[in-house]
């Protein structure tokens, strides 16, 4: 069994998406098969993809389409490719890789959905994408884009829960936490906010904003792995000034240091796919608040309203103020069991081998 794994992921660091893979290539090279990769050519300039690339065994989307097909058609051919499976996949990427499967016919397509599907506008449209983007089969990364696709009519849908890779969650260097905070005693916050509205960076301000009114001094920590000019010209514009209770951090590789120096995690999302950070967070044993949306039913995290600004509020206070052993003790418990990167390894090769029999 040879699998081409595409995956549109041009991070700067490999996180815990390129960590699964990993997982993943050691599970089908265990029952004796193969993996290689393909990244869109950006992915070439960072380092760890750079350092992948020496394997032999990666490779980058050329600067056309057509020579990115050609490529796809040469891989499938020269490896002898069984399935090729994709992650984040948008439109054109789907259009290369149908052409390039056309010509080398027997090659399985399966197409993993890490995003809530949504239709196009345009029934046209919808009925073009649909044609491109089918799939032999489809993963659904959890239950509420189980649920997207299910209501928009696809077929083929299996679900696998997204695993997280719980080793590289061990703290190697945890940061000063008085060179983060404003003043010193702040508590600190930490939201990951690199999509201004979806990811409800404002909520978190107004809701620390209330919190700082209330007498409880707080920091908020919003760590953006890209964007970060864009997030803080929102902040202002809506603001009307950069309130000097908010920090914006960079990201970083060993992001459970992050982790190990707040004293919250929060996800204010007004929506969701599957928050890996909330899971990572909650694992590390920090209390969770997060918005009450089927992406965040993490047991043991507190949920507020979505958009509710008063409510996050009121429900960071009660965290801050409150004993949460319970609650993490819960969290890490769910998350260990419904998280396992075996089990994800495992239901992945077994749908694997259904397609090739």
């Amino acid at each position: 069994m040879v699998v081409l794994m595409f995956a549109d992921y041009a991070a700067p660091y490999e996180g815990n998406f390129i960590s699964s893979l990993k997982h993943l290539e050691n599970s089908i090279e265990a029952v004796g098969g193969n993996v290689i990769y393909v990244f869109p050519e950006n992915a070439g300039q960072t380092d760890w993809a750079r350092l992948a690339a020496c394997r032999g065994n990666v490779f980058f989307l050329k600067k056309s389409t057509l020579q990115s097909i050609l490529l796809f058609i040469k891989l499938i051919r020269r490896f002898k490719v069984d399935i090729i499976h994709s992650h984040f996949s948008v439109f054109k990427y789907d259009l290369m890789i149908k052409t390039a499967a056309f010509f080398a016919r027997g090659t399985k397509y399966v197409r993993h959905m890490h995003m809530l599907y949504k239709n196009k506008d345009s029934r046209l449209l919808e009925l073009v994408k649909r044609t491109v983007c089918s799939a032999d089969c489809h993963v659904a990364c959890s239950i509420p884009v189980y649920n997207s696709m299910k209501a928009a009519g696809l077929k083929n849908i299996e679900t696998v829960i997204n695993a997280i890779d719980f080793e590289r969650l061990a703290v190697r260097d945890t940061p000063d936490k008085e060179g983060f905070a404003r003043n010193p005693g702040d508590k600190l916050i930490l939201i990951l906010g690199y999509e201004y509205e979806i990811k409800g960076v404002d909520i978190a301000v107004r809701a620390v904003k209330l919190l700082n009114e209330k007498g409880i001094k707080a920091t908020l920590l919003i760590c953006a792995a890209v964007g970060s000019r864009i997030i803080a010209d929102r902040i202002t514009r809506d603001f009307g000034v950069f309130p000097d209770f908010v920090r914006i951090i960079p990201p970083r590789e060993d992001i459970a240091a992050y982790y190990a120096l707040c004293d919250v995690f929060v996800s204010p999302s007004r929506e969701e796919s599957f928050c890996y950070a909330l899971r990572e967070a909650g694992y590390c044993g920090v209390p969770l608040v997060a918005s009450d949306i089927e992406a965040h039913s993490v047991p043991g995290a507190m949920l507020f309203k979505r958009g509710d600004a008063g409510d996050l509020a009121e429900k960071l206070c009660y965290t801050l103020t409150n004993d949460n052993t319970e609650r993490i003790n819960l969290q890490i418990k769910s998350i260990i069991e419904s998280c396992s990167m075996e089990n994800w390894c495992e239901i992945l090769l077994k749908i694997y081998k259904k397609l090739l029999t």
